[in-house]
């Protein structure tokens, strides 16, 4: 897809190229003072603002994570090598396209499924899952930000800028993506399902519900959502800060649904089966009732089913 861009083609892609080679220097998350020496490179290329406002919003700036990087060159654009350990908890990274927050997931080690009695077949047997480190969108994907995008307004059951996208298939998840992914491929997708119950599970932790509370703190279900949507952060967030993994919109995973994969599931970031009909969905929706909602419960549709209550969030991927 092409970008339109108001500065010389040349110029610009050496810039971009600097802001790539830095990026993959130290994983992604560049202290606040290494933006100020991007935006100078930028002035001195005499480059267009909102082409540097494009680039530089796809990667993240941290004030907390300068004493997490070492100065290992001199000169006008130095260089910079990652200390051996991930951001903080609670980092937060922002595209400028959107708005949309990202939050960062520690990588970590987990049991999958369901620890808790009661729910279905397909939750068990438990088994133990080892993921990467990830950004996941704190909140489901909203109605602004769909236009931000995608420059019309999204499918919605009612409209509202702040209200999670509705009525979206998987399909229209992937083609909200691809937009999202124009200036560097294969950055944003979907989330896996082993990620999405290790982040509502706050990292892993044994969880019925999103932070461990009483589902009614955290999730609108059928019992309290008077039969509509909600504006997203209206319910407590979960131990990581992220809002409605439980309830408001079931969300859509990257992965086929099988009913028998989890003996099945390899251990190190498992993506789910390689073919399959329907794709899964997690979290339960403002029409579920609360045992839907839970963090381990799965559901599934087939890719092009549009329905009231399905949504979705955005991973970014760390490097």
């Amino acid at each position: 897809m092409a970008v339109l861009v108001n500065s010389s083609s040349d110029k610009l892609l050496q810039y971009r190229a600097i802001v790539r080679v830095v990026s993959k220097s130290h994983g992604g998350v560049m202290p606040n003072q290494v933006r100020l020496i991007l935006q100078s490179e930028a002035e001195a290329l005499d480059l267009d603002p909102m082409d540097v406002r494009r680039i530089l919003g796809m990667y993240s700036f941290s004030q907390d994570s300068w004493d997490r990087w070492v100065s290992v060159g001199e000169g006008k654009f130095p260089r910079w090598r990652v200390m051996p350990n991930q951001p903080e908890l609670g980092t937060f990274w922002r595209d400028l396209r959107t708005n949309m927050e990202f939050v960062w997931v520690p990588g970590g080690e987990y049991e999958m499924g369901n620890l808790f009695g009661g729910g279905f077949a397909n939750e068990k047997p438990v088994h133990e899952v080892s993921l990467q480190g990830f950004w996941l969108g704190r909140f489901p994907v909203i109605q602004e930000e769909w236009i931000a995008l995608m420059g019309e307004k999204p499918p919605a059951y009612r409209e509202g800028a702040r209200l999670p996208v509705e009525q979206v298939s998987w399909e229209d998840a992937q083609t909200f993506i691809e937009k999202m992914n124009a200036e560097e491929e294969g950055r944003f997708r979907l989330p896996t399902e082993a990620e999405w119950e290790y982040a509502a599970r706050s990292g892993g932790k044994k969880e019925a519900f999103a932070g461990g509370k009483e589902v009614d703190e955290v999730a609108w279900h059928s019992g309290n959502s008077g039969g509509e949507s909600h504006p997203v952060g209206s319910k407590e967030a979960n131990g990581l800060g992220l809002f409605d993994m439980c309830g408001n919109v079931l969300e859509w995973c990257s992965d086929w649904f099988d009913e028998n994969s989890y003996p099945k599931t390899p251990v190190a970031n498992p993506k789910g089966p390689a073919k399959g009909t329907y794709r899964v969905l997690r979290g339960g929706s403002w029409d579920s009732a609360p045992n839907y909602v839970r963090t381990t419960a799965r559901n599934y549709w087939e890719p092009d089913n549009r329905d009231f209550y399905t949504g979705f969030r955005v991973v970014r991927n760390s490097a």
